[in-house]
C-alpha cells in the first residue's frame, strides 16, 4: 500500500491551549509560547487572532481557536487608516505599528475608534519596523 502525505497543513485555524486566563478572547492577537497562547507584549510578535467564536472567557488549559493566516477580524485598540501596518498592544488589540514593533498585519479597512472590528491581512513573518 502506498501512502502519500506531504506534511503540509493548509488549515487557516489551529486550536491551542490557553497559557493564561483570557477574559476577552474574541478578535484579539495572541502569542504562542511553551504553555500555549497568551496575550502578547505591546509591539510583540503574535501567532494569530483568537477567533470570534471563542467563549466570553477562557481559563488556562482550555482550548482557544486561533486564525493563523489569511484575512481575519481583529478588535482595534485605537484609530488607524486603511492600509496601515499594524502591531499589537498589551491587550492584543490592533494599533498602528511604530518603530521597533513587530508588524503583525495590514488594515484592510479603517478603525475610527477603539473597539471597532476591522478586517486585517495577517502578516506573521516576525518583521520589526525599521
Amino acid at each position: 500500500m502506498t501512502r502519500e502525505y506531504s506534511g503540509i497543513d493548509s488549515s487557516v485555524t489551529k486550536s491551542f491551549l490557553a497559557a493564561e486566563n483570557l477574559t476577552e478572547p474574541n478578535g484579539v492577537f495572541v502569542k504562542l509560547g511553551e504553555g500555549g497562547v497568551s496575550l502578547p507584549a505591546a509591539g510583540g510578535d503574535v501567532v494569530g487572532i483568537a477567533i470570534i467564536s471563542n467563549q466570553d472567557s477562557v481559563k488556562a488549559g482550555e482550548r482557544v481557536d486561533v486564525q493563523i493566516k489569511d484575512i481575519g477580524l481583529v478588535v482595534a485598540g485605537g484609530v488607524f487608516a486603511q492600509g496601515a501596518l499594524l502591531a499589537t498592544n498589551a491587550s492584543g488589540k490592533a494599533v498602528a505599528a511604530s518603530s521597533t514593533n513587530y508588524i503583525v498585519g495590514r488594515a484592510l479597512g479603517p478603525a475610527t475608534a477603539a473597539g471597532d472590528l476591522v478586517q486585517v491581512q495577517l502578516l506573521n513573518n516576525g518583521v520589526k519596523m525599521a
